[in-house]
């Protein structure tokens, strides 16, 4: 496997609120409708520009341009990276092209690391070749050319389980997890909404829930960080080769085919800054292919 990073620091990132109205929500006229009396003659509702502003969404909307732009001519933009700079460029220049005065960045901290991906490879070469899909974890170390080694699998779900594997994880290739189940998908990946429902209210079920839990997650968030912490260090001083760790799930089922390269495949806090940086390379390969691997 390969992976190439840059560790310099980017000084102070600047970032960019680009925020793009494709059209208007139909529950404003609702809102407005129950206002109070008194507001309602103290306000004055300009419809014709209501319209016009639904008429620039609707009729001259240039989202799929804009979407084209970062997605196809820029791609990923981690924090930090020559494509997350490019991408503060990009969008200065259209909010000028728009007609937007005193259109400028704004530091908002002091980050990290420069990172970006050369190239990621990663190949079974026994018992039987076979090629895995695979990118390198954010901010993950560069194995400096070519690593082959043993695989072997370890499981380590909490700090009692380092004792498990002190001493047998030394110059191995580690494949950090279980193999997972891998269910068909029973719901598409994508949902489309009908008019009909858009005109009703898109389900509010995933936003009420998200902000519901939100406590709870973040709670849960900061464990996970802790443990993923010492457990960063665990395999630093066990020498690893590398680590392999499986791609998430989608939250419409598990695989997919799709490689989710995000803080899931993270590991250790903060690894942005180069004081937590790990001296062997992270690799994220398909859930799929995880499980096609020989280890021990």
């Amino acid at each position: 496997m390969i992976s190439k990073r840059a560790a310099n620091y980017s000084g102070a990132i600047c970032a960019l609120c680009l925020w793009l109205v494709t059209q208007a929500f139909q529950n404003a006229l609702a809102q407005d409708a129950t206002a109070s009396a008194t507001q309602a003659i103290r306000e004055q509702i300009d419809l014709s520009m209501y319209s016009r502003i639904r008429g620039e969404g609707f009729e001259h909307s240039h989202v799929m341009e804009y979407s084209s732009g970062l997605a196809d001519g820029i791609g990923g933009r981690l924090t930090g990276s020559p494509n997350m700079k490019r991408a503060y460029s990009w969008g200065l220049l259209q909010l000028r092209t728009m007609g937007a005065s005193n259109v400028h960045l704004e530091d908002w901290s002091e980050f990290g690391m420069d990172w970006r991906q050369r190239n990621t490879w990663l190949r079974m070469v026994s018992p039987d070749t076979a090629v895995f899909v695979a990118q390198a974890a954010p901010w993950s170390a560069s194995s400096n050319g070519t690593i082959r080694g043993k695989a072997v699998a370890a499981d380590i779900q909490q700090e009692k389980d380092f004792d498990l594997y002190r001493g047998r994880l030394t110059g191995k290739v580690v494949f950090l997890g279980l193999v997972r189940d891998v269910p068909p998908l029973k719901e598409p990946l994508f949902l489309h909404y009908s008019p009909e429902q858009i005109a009703t209210g898109i389900p509010q079920g995933p936003i009420e829930n998200y902000f519901r839990n939100r406590k709870k997650n973040l709670e849960d968030w900061g464990r996970k960080n802790e443990f993923q912490r010492k457990l960063a260090k665990f395999l630093e001083s066990e020498r690893v080769l590398a680590v392999i760790v499986p791609s998430r799930d989608s939250d419409r089922g598990g695989g997919t085919g799709i490689l989710f390269v995000d803080n899931a495949a993270i590991l250790g806090a903060k690894p942005w800054l180069s004081e937590n940086l790990l001296p062997f390379p992270v690799v994220v390969t398909m859930v799929e292919n995880y499980g096609r691997a020989p280890v021990c």
